[in-house]
């Protein structure tokens, strides 16, 4: 006996999806950073204090058990006493070449 075929017709939950799907994907717009990628290699040191720091106050801060007036601006005080600003510098440097080299 010849196995019977099963033949169902699927209709899509919603009509012409794939289309406005592509739609939606070429309205975008695009960052100016595409093609860009961070070399740390000038601030290895403060990028590894900044995330000591940053492990030290963020489960505090996350899961409430720090009181946010006075947690913040002690959090904020320790990333720049531990480098936040040299990363920020060396990432506009990077930034401002890669701009240029455009």
């Amino acid at each position: 006996m010849k196995p019977k075929k099963l033949s169902l017709t699927i209709q899509p939950r919603r009509p012409r999806y794939l289309e406005r799907f592509q739609q939606y994907n070429a309205s975008g717009i695009g960052t100016n950073f595409l093609g860009f990628t961070f070399n740390d290699e000038n601030v290895r040191i403060e990028r590894a204090a900044i995330a000591s720091v940053t492990d030290e106050f963020m489960q505090q801060l996350q899961s409430g058990a720090a009181n946010p007036a006075e947690t913040i601006p002690a959090f904020l005080a320790a990333l720049r006493a531990n480098g936040l600003d040299a990363i920020q510098e060396e990432l506009n440097r990077q930034l401002e070449e890669f701009y240029a080299a455009r």
